[in-house]
């Protein structure tokens, strides 16, 4: 019996309108970027079919259109911008 193997989803992410790389799409690696994001800059997260993820102004967020995920992403999202969750260093995807 042969195992499928998962394939990871990607999302791109700019950084001031500048590609800045790949990282994997999960939660809490995606809270943990906006979560570490500097306060002057703007963060947009991009799928493969090129639809937006979510925007950020600073390590805020501005714009998140699939409103039941972002439930989801408040719950790792808040612990980690309160302090009360270790933020870890984000690592994008070598291309």
């Amino acid at each position: 019996m042969t195992k499928k193997r998962e394939e990871k989803k990607y999302l791109n992410v700019y950084k001031n309108g500048v590609f800045v790389g790949k990282i994997e799409e999960q939660t809490k690696i995606i809270a943990n970027l906006v979560a570490s994001v500097s306060p002057i800059d703007k963060l947009t997260l991009v799928n493969a079919f090129d639809e937006i993820v979510l925007t950020t102004i600073g390590y805020f967020l501005d714009s998140v259109p699939d409103k039941i995920w972002l439930q989801e992403l408040s719950t790792f999202l808040v612990p980690m911008q309160m302090g009360e969750d270790d933020l870890f260093p984000v690592i994008y995807k070598k291309i």
